[in-house]
């Protein structure tokens, strides 16, 4: 599904400084914490609109000089368009030597397929959780370690009514 042409709208009212930019069937929640932790949270239908800002956050913390912790929580991705993986694959592949460490938590089979996918062009750096409380046991040590202060991970993912609610997937 292509969704390039959906248009997105940005609403910086999530906890913790975040942004949430939506389209008309998905949205992405981005943050930027402590030294150079990024954090995305993915769901619904994934538009190839959000690499930008998504890109931008990244980008902003490679700036910083420190070393990039990515985090993405996509296990209420119900579709995503490819240009979106293989857009955001180019960003972090540019910026590859600047990245520590990046954990994806996956909960369906074209998300963990996706994740794979980017892993590979990237050199295998990826780490695949299918289980929430490891992703956000590694989220909470690179939260403590980028000396982020007042956010646990289980506090910041806690799951909203948007991002929670079910999805149309015709």
């Amino acid at each position: 599904m292509d969704e390039s042409r959906d248009s997105i709208r940005a609403e910086a009212s999530l906890p913790y400084g975040g942004l949430r930019v939506s389209s008309s069937r998905g949205g992405a929640d981005i943050w930027r914490l402590g030294r150079g932790v990024v954090v995305i949270r993915l769901f619904g239908n994934g538009s190839s609109a959000f690499v930008k800002p998504i890109a931008s956050a990244f980008t902003a913390a490679v700036e910083q000089g420190h070393l990039v912790r990515l985090f993405f929580e996509v296990a209420e991705l119900v579709t995503y368009d490819s240009a979106l993986r293989a857009e955001l694959t180019a960003v972090f592949k540019a910026s590859r030597p600047r990245i520590d460490c990046f954990h994806v938590l996956v909960a369906s089979q074209i998300t963990a397929m996706g994740a794979s996918v980017a892993s590979l062009a990237l050199g295998g750096i990826i780490v695949s959780h299918t289980q929430r409380e490891q992703f956000l046991e590694q989220l909470d040590k690179a939260l403590s370690a980028s000396s982020a202060v007042g956010v646990s991970a289980k506090a910041l993912l806690e799951p909203t009514r948007e991002s929670s609610r079910p999805r149309d997937i015709r």
